[in-house]
C-alpha cells in the first residue's frame, strides 16, 4: 500500500474531500464548517491498494475506523469444514467499524482489493475523540449499532423457529453488510445440511426453489445470491 498520513487542514481546500467524508453516515450530519473544525488536528491515513492487493486479514485487530472512498472490494468470510462466504462493497462505504469496540474488536473477514481502491483510516482514539467532543458523531455510531442490534435478533429469531429460506436469511443477514453485492456461498452440501439440520432432499429441494424464484443461481458447490435481501 502507498500511504501518505496528511492532516485533515491539508484537505481544507479540497472540497470533494469533505464532500466524500460527509457521505457515510458515521461522520453526517454536521456541516463542512464543523467537520473540519472537530477533526482539524487529527491525522487521516490515506491509503491506495492495487487489485488484489490484501488490506484486512481476518483476526486483525480493528484499531482503525476504515472508510472505502473509492473502488471495489471483495470480503471473505470463513466457517469450519470449508464454508466460504464472499461479497463484494463499493466505495464509498465505512468497512466493519461495528467491530471497532467490544471485548475482541477483530475483523472477522479478509479484505482484498478487487479493483484499484483509495482507503481512508482513522485510528480508533482519534475516533474516540471524535465521538466525545460532538454528539453528532456519536449518536450516528449509536444508531448504527442499534440498527445491526435489532437486526441480529430478528434473524436470530428467524433460524430458530422460521423455514429453511428463512434461515438461509439467517446466514446472509448476520454477516453481510447492507451495502453489499454479488453474494456467494461455497459449501459441500453435508455441511450446509449440518448448520441447517435438514437432511438432504429438503435443502436440494429449497435451493431448487431458490434458483426457480429467481433469488439465486447455482454453479457446482457455490450458491450465488442475486439480492440480499430476499
Amino acid at each position: 500500500a502507498i500511504n501518505s498520513q496528511l492532516t485533515v487542514r491539508r484537505y481544507c481546500y479540497m472540497s470533494s474531500t469533505f464532500d466524500l467524508l460527509m457521505e457515510f453516515p458515521l461522520l453526517m450530519g454536521v456541516s463542512r464548517e464543523k467537520l473540519a473544525k472537530v477533526i482539524g488536528d487529527i491525522k487521516l491515513h490515506f491509503l491506495k491498494y492495487q487489485k488484489s492487493e490484501k488490506f484486512i486479514e481476518i483476526g486483525q485487530k480493528c484499531d482503525d475506523l476504515t472508510l472505502l472512498l473509492s473502488g471495489t472490494a471483495l470480503f471473505q468470510v470463513y466457517g469450519p469444514d470449508g464454508f466460504l462466504l464472499t461479497y463484494t462493497m463499493t466505495g464509498p462505504v465505512a468497512v466493519g467499524a461495528n467491530y471497532l469496540f467490544g471485548l475482541q474488536p477483530k475483523y472477522p473477514f479478509t479484505a482484498i482489493a478487487a479493483t484499484d481502491i483509495s482507503v481512508l483510516r482513522i485510528p480508533k482514539a482519534d475516533y474516540i475523540k471524535l465521538l466525545n467532543q460532538d454528539k453528532v458523531f456519536l449518536f450516528s455510531y449509536l444508531n448504527s449499532l442499534a440498527l445491526g442490534s435489532q437486526n441480529t435478533q430478528s434473524v436470530y429469531s428467524r433460524f430458530a423457529l422460521g423455514s429453511l429460506r428463512d434461515k438461509f436469511r439467517w446466514i446472509v443477514e448476520s454477516i453481510v453488510p447492507r451495502e453489499a453485492v454479488n453474494i456467494s456461498i461455497r459449501a459441500d452440501e453435508s455441511i450446509l445440511c449440518k448448520y441447517f439440520n435438514v437432511d438432504p432432499a429438503a435443502l436440494q429441494n429449497e435451493i431448487s426453489l431458490l434458483v426457480q424464484d429467481g433469488i439465486a443461481g447455482r454453479v457446482s458447490n457455490m450458491l450465488r445470491l442475486f439480492n440480499r435481501d430476499f
